[in-house]
């Protein structure tokens, strides 16, 4: 596994069974494997929470915008040759995992400014509809903003990768 492998995955989201292979390319380059579980996370505050929890954030945040913040950044930990989110969706609620995807996009474009790969993937999904839809919003979103005559160049869609 090479470092080129993984950068090859850089900035996507991925919604199916390839959070395994992910999880390998990303430990064999060097990067991180963040775990993100669900289960019982039943409220957008609780997520929050959660999210806090596994990020390690050095302060409280502010419901789902300051959680899109501290995601996008993540400067007080190792990052190494990127970073890997495998969110663990089994026991998920449908509305938590909406929320979820609804900040995503908008992480991980904030990701593609820099030079670290920060790739999303989820494990345990049962049905993906809720899922596509919160990221196919968000991501209509980004391409939006990104139309923009001040945008920032390169603000637009995530490649959401379904297998």
């Amino acid at each position: 596994m090479t470092g080129e492998q993984w950068r090859e995955t850089a900035f996507t989201i991925h919604v199916g069974a390839t959070a395994a292979i992910l999880t390998e390319q990303a430990s064999a380059a060097g990067g991180i494997v963040i775990r993100l579980p669900l289960a019982g996370v039943g409220t957008t505050d609780q997520l929050c929470d959660r999210i806090a929890q596994v990020f390690e954030f050095p302060f409280p945040s502010a419901g789902l915008d300051g959680a899109l913040d501290l995601m996008s950044d993540l400067e007080w930990l190792d990052l190494g040759a990127g970073v890997l989110v495998v969110v663990d969706a089994r026991e998920a609620r449908p509305t938590v995992l909406a929320d979820l995807a609804s900040i995503l996009p908008g992480v991980v474009d904030r990701w593609r400014s820099g030079d670290l790969p920060f790739v999303v993937a989820f494990e345990g999904l049962g049905e993906p509809g809720v899922v596509l839809e919160a990221l196919a919003t968000a991501n209509a979103a980004l391409d939006e903003a990104g139309s923009l005559p001040w945008s920032q160049p390169g603000t637009g869609a995530v490649p959401v990768v379904t297998s």
